[in-house]
């Protein structure tokens, strides 16, 4: 998960929600084509690609979604607010839904916590629309696992029960990503004498976008880079 940063609003929404009795009832095209800009073209949650293509099947949607990160059910007065709109996947790149079609599941206390699939579900901690509360309290591990970094239980809850963020699959994609990343380290420098050059520079590859689009699940790559930097034997 990355921090979001909100763009201008775009007219047709700003004009939707000044009209009298105007409802949220579908996403509109330049609505999804400005979240898909300012997000990169990953989804908000799990950071897997996502675009306005089709698959071939009848009938098929978008490889995106529009997500009301306060559920419309509970805050219907934000239902045309910008500032509560992400971009997020169809939730079914994993074993199991995840992201905002997650069915949620019971946590270490035997409480079962409802995922964001059920519509009236709001995150408790996490929120990519700021950096304090996604990039700053979050870390990976080498295996692909995203974590709490304090390991605080409601951080956990909305990882892995109101999102699914650990499934399996997610997990995997993660992993081969940072493995990805660590060959393209050893490809580069094949005797491992990185230095804390080397490391920035391959947080920027990483990190920037192209043609404006972000690489998926690059944060996990990013975090694996610093993990790397932060070694006694190459500070």
């Amino acid at each position: 998960m990355r921090s979001i940063q909100k763009s201008r609003e775009p007219n047709s929404l700003r004009d939707l929600r000044n009209t009298a009795g105007a409802m949220y009832s579908g996403p509109q095209s330049d609505w999804q084509e400005a979240l898909l800009a300012e997000q990169g073209h990953l989804c908000a949650y799990c950071m897997a690609r996502i675009s306005m293509e089709r698959s071939q099947e009848k009938g098929a949607k978008p490889k995106m979604e529009i997500e009301h990160f306060l559920p419309q059910e509970d805050y219907s007065d934000q239902q045309l607010v910008w500032s509560n709109m992400l971009a997020v996947c169809n939730g079914s790149t994993g074993w199991k839904p995840h992201c905002d079609k997650a069915e949620g599941g019971k946590n270490s206390l035997g409480h079962f916590i409802k995922g964001k699939k059920h519509g009236d579900v709001t995150l408790i901690r996490l929120n990519p629309l700021s950096t304090e509360t996604s990039e700053d309290i979050l870390i990976y591990s080498l295996s692909g696992e995203i974590k709490s970094i304090n390991q605080t239980a409601e951080v956990e809850d909305d990882l892995n029960l109101r999102l699914n963020l650990n499934d399996e699959r997610l997990v995997q994609f993660r992993k081969d990503r940072i493995d990805l990343a660590k060959k393209v380290l050893e490809t580069k420098c094949p005797n491992r004498r990185w230095n804390q050059r080397d490391f920035d520079n391959e947080i920027e590859i990483w990190s920037t976008p192209s043609e404006g689009e972000l690489k998926p699940y690059y944060k996990a790559i990013v975090w694996f880079l610093n993990w790397m930097k932060q070694r006694p034997r190459y500070n």
